[in-house]
Parts: structure tokens; C-alpha cells; sequence
């Protein structure tokens, strides 16, 4: 069966625009807002959870965070600001060095 892709990811160039632990307290308050259900209370399988976290809607706390961070929503507020900033810190902070290696490959050849 063909997953479906993340509601997260831009399919034209992969980029990603969220982290399980980097927004924990974003899912907790999008799983508790859109299906009810308390993580820190309630177990469910990988699996389920990453079907429900791929289905999360734009209206939930991280689906505005990825919205904002993937430049879709169109506020240039200082609040906006602020996400992406702390975004790209993340992203720089955490990337992988081979990957960064390759990207940088791909731009100059």
C-alpha cells in the first residue's frame, strides 16, 4: 500500500518543516484539539500515530507552524518572524553534515 505523503513535507523539493521533539508541545496540542486524544495520558501504536500526525489539519498549532515555516501563510508579523528564525536555527543546528555536503554539491556542479 502507498503511503500517503506528509502533510508536512513539500513534495517539490522535500524539504521537511517540523521535528517530533522540536514541536512536541505542538502535536500534544493538535492531537488533543483535532481527535481528542491526550498523549501524555493515552497510548497508541507508530503507526497510528504517524497516520493521524500525517493527517492533521492546517488549523491545529502545527499545522499553522508548518504553514508559517513553509511560507504558505502570508503574515510577515513579527510573531512569523520569530518562527522561521527559530526554525532555520533548529534546521542549522541539527543538520546533517553529509546531507548539507550534497546539497551544496548539487547547487555548484
Amino acid at each position: 500500500m502507498r503511503r500517503k505523503p506528509d502533510f508536512a513535507m513539500d513534495c517539490n523539493n522535500g524539504s521537511v518543516y517540523y521535528d517530533l521533539e522540536f514541536d512536541r508541545d505542538a502535536i500534544e496540542a493538535s492531537f488533543a484539539g483535532q481527535y481528542g486524544i491526550r498523549l501524555s495520558k493515552e497510548e497508541i501504536g507508530v503507526g497510528e500515530f504517524l497516520r493521524l500526525l500525517s493527517g492533521l489539519m492546517p488549523d491545529t498549532p502545527l499545522g499553522q507552524l508548518v504553514s508559517i515555516r513553509s511560507g504558505a501563510h502570508c503574515g510577515q508579523g513579527p510573531a512569523h518572524l520569530h518562527i522561521r528564525r527559530d526554525w532555520a536555527l533548529f534546521r542549522a543546528k541539527h543538520a546533517d553534515v553529509a546531507d548539507l555536503q550534497n546539497r551544496l554539491a548539487a547547487v555548484f556542479s
